[in-house]
């Protein structure tokens, strides 16, 4: 199985419709990867989050639900993989052009600093 990722970077963007920043799918499993920029009056930072949804056909309509089945586990957590390294790198070229973004896009031995601890 192959993943189809889908960079959103370039399209244009229109102030009504608020898109994925990068999506990521296998059949009908889908990784969104979400993008939001926290201005707390020092630097602004970003944040990613990822929602998950697996496509189906219903009558004449496709729809997206978060329940997977067995089946579905080791392809969601594929896309999830691919999610998480794809937010990794955009991490890394935020810290390579912003240095004063360091502390927030290297690594921490695994543990996100934001994640109370077990959680990670």
């Amino acid at each position: 199985m192959q993943s189809v990722s889908t960079p959103k970077g370039d399209r244009p963007k229109t102030a009504a419709v608020n898109r994925p920043a990068h999506t990521v799918r296998y059949g009908a499993i889908r990784a969104a990867i979400w993008k939001n920029v926290i201005d707390n009056g020092n630097t602004p930072r970003e944040l990613y989050n990822v929602t998950l949804s697996r496509g189906y056909h219903d009558g004449k309509q496709w729809r997206a639900s978060g329940s997977f089945g067995v089946e579905d586990l080791l392809v969601v957590a594929k896309a999830a993989n691919e999610a998480h390294t794809w937010i990794c790198q955009q991490r890394t070229a935020t810290a390579q052009t912003d240095p004063e973004a360091v502390h927030t896009t290297t690594g921490h031995g695994g543990h996100d600093p934001e994640m109370p601890a077990g959680r990670a």
